[in-house]
This record gives structure tokens, C-alpha cells and sequence, in this order.
């Protein structure tokens, strides 16, 4: 960072937010391999290719602008299935979605800096709050299977639009329905505050951030929000009016094995599905999370 604001009073009842995936979590890490191992066998259930069978999971994934819309299988394969809903669910469905949360469990993991970085910031008593356009249901079983819950003192995280005008009966949506309460009944008990937003409320609009201001009787300007986008985090602290940004770009795609980088860039190209990483950076809003803790804590602490 090339220029240092005054730093927040170790001690003092102040708060810092943070996205999610990419910022503080590898997510790609996690789901691109499931992916790369289910979509072949969906595809051949589906009796269709597997070109077609990417297509019709990135436009899905591309209106929702998310990999965990919990009833995407359904919407984007119900017009070419041909057995029962039931079938549907036992033959595609779920064995997909059982494959994902297990590679959650062996994969997902958060990025090297993130623990120390949380751990100074509560032993300074400063507040952690999770601010994501990522789906409530799946941020918070994300933030426990990291171990990344324990410091977080309150979520704030998108609720999905459910469709059933998309599909041709409610029994489409019922699996989908029961895996997204059951996940958020499980770990909501972990938090001592979490909010479910509307969709209407994504980044960069302020809404979000600025509930949790008011939550914990902070003031916008004593608020640092940190995050991989510079479309929606960069421009959600300037519409805030927070104290400042830190810009985390996101590498997830860079980093990944070249196999799983062929197979996201090659298989998901619909043209609304950004995953590219930024081609130039913006020195002055780019830092790390060693710089994050200088600037909120001071240099000495």
C-alpha cells in the first residue's frame, strides 16, 4: 500500500469485512476437481455430451452467478432427462452434490495468511465480519469445514431466488429445498450473528456492509472491507464510504493444477461466467493480508 491511514486503536470495538471465496478461502481448489469427476458421469445419465452437458451447467451457473445454486441440476437438465423426478435425484443429483461436499471436506481450505490474520485481529478485539455475494447456505458450511468460524463474529451472505416457474413441478426443487435448510440448520448454531440478504443487495451496493455498521455500532468510516473484486469490493467500500479497501486479486484460476485450469477455462466459456484473473493490477488498491493487519493494528503491534 502506498499510503497508511491512521491505524484503529488496539483494543478498541472496531470491525474489518472480508469476502469470502478467493479472498479468504481456495474454493476452485475444492470444487473444480468434483466437478471434473462428476460431469462425466452426469453427462453419460443424462445420455447426452459432455459439451452439451457443460453448456447447459454454465448457463445455469452464469444467470445465478453462482457455483451453488442449490437447484441448478435441476434447471439445467430437467427438459433432457427421461426417467421420474425421484430417479432424477438418485442417479444425478445427489451423488453430484455428495461428490462436492466431499471434496469440500478434503480440499477447501484458507489461504496461509488468513488464520494468523484473524487470530491478531480478535486478540485485538476487533471484529470479523464475513461480506459475500456467495450463497448463505454454503457460506456458512464453508466457513466451519475451514475452521474460519470461530473467528467470525457475524455473515452476511445472499439469499438465492427460487424459480419454480423454470422447472415443471415443484417435486423439481425438493431436493434442492432439503440439502439448503438442512446445511443451514447445521452450522447457523456456529454464529452468534448471521444475515440473510436479498439478492437485490449484491456488491457493490452498500446495504450489507452498511447492516453490519449498524449491528455493531461501528461507523462506516472505521471500516475496512477486503476482497478479490475490484468491481464489487473496491466499489462497495467506496459507496459505503468506508475508511478504505484492500484489493486480494483473485488467483484461484492461476493457481490451480493445469488440468483443472484447462478444464474451468475450456468447459465453462459461457461468455457471463468471469472467471479470468485481472490482466493488470492496481498498485495503490492491491496488498496482502500482512499489509491489512499493519494498517488496522499499526506497524508495531
Amino acid at each position: 500500500m502506498k499510503s497508511v491511514k491512521p491505524a484503529i486503536n488496539s483494543g478498541s470495538d472496531k470491525l474489518v469485512s472480508f469476502d469470502i471465496d478467493h479472498t479468504l478461502i481456495d474454493t476452485f481448489g475444492a470444487v473444480v476437481p468434483a466437478w471434473r469427476e462428476s460431469m462425466p458421469i452426469v453427462a453419460d445419465r443424462l445420455g447426452i455430451s459432455m459439451t452439451e452437458a457443460c453448456a447447459r451447467m454454465s448457463e445455469v451457473i452464469g444467470k445465478h452467478l453462482t457455483q451453488d445454486y442449490p437447484w441448478w441440476l435441476a434447471h439445467a437438465f430437467h427438459p433432457v432427462w427421461k426417467g421420474t423426478v425421484a430417479q432424477f435425484v438418485e442417479q444425478v443429483e445427489s451423488p453430484f452434490w455428495d461428490r462436492q461436499d466431499r471434496y469440500m471436506e478434503t480440499h477447501l481450505r484458507p489461504y496461509p495468511e488468513v488464520i494468523p490474520t484473524f487470530t491478531e485481529f480478535k486478540k485485538h478485539s476487533v471484529k470479523i465480519v464475513l461480506v459475500s455475494d456467495a450463497t448463505y447456505y454454503i457460506t456458512l458450511a464453508r466457513l466451519c469445514k475451514t475452521g474460519l468460524s470461530q473467528y467470525v463474529d457475524g455473515v452476511y451472505a445472499l439469499d438465492v431466488k427460487r424459480e419454480p416457474e423454470s422447472v415443471p413441478s415443484e417435486e423439481w426443487l425438493e431436493f434442492g429445498d432439503r440439502r439448503m435448510r438442512t446445511i443451514e440448520k447445521e452450522y447457523e448454531k456456529h454464529f452468534s450473528l448471521c444475515r440473510k440478504l436479498p439478492e437485490s443487495w449484491a456488491k457493490p451496493k452498500p446495504h450489507g456492509i452498511k447492516l453490519a455498521c449498524t449491528d455493531f455500532s461501528v461507523a462506516p468510516g472505521d471500516v475496512y472491507h477486503v476482497g478479490d473484486s475490484l468491481g464489487k469490493d473496491v466499489v462497495l467500500a467506496a459507496n459505503a464510504g468506508l475508511k478504505g479497501a484492500m484489493w486480494l486479486p483473485d488467483h484461484a484460476v492461476a493457481t490451480l493444477p493445469p488440468e483443472d485450469r484447462e478444464w474451468i477455462n475450456k468447459k465453462l466459456a459461457h461468455p457471463s461466467v468471469l472467471w479470468a484473473v485481472p490482466s493488470e493490477v492496481v498498485p495503490e488498491l492491491q496488498g496482502s493480508l500482512g499489509d491489512l493487519v499493519g494498517l488496522v493494528l499499526g506497524s508495531g503491534c
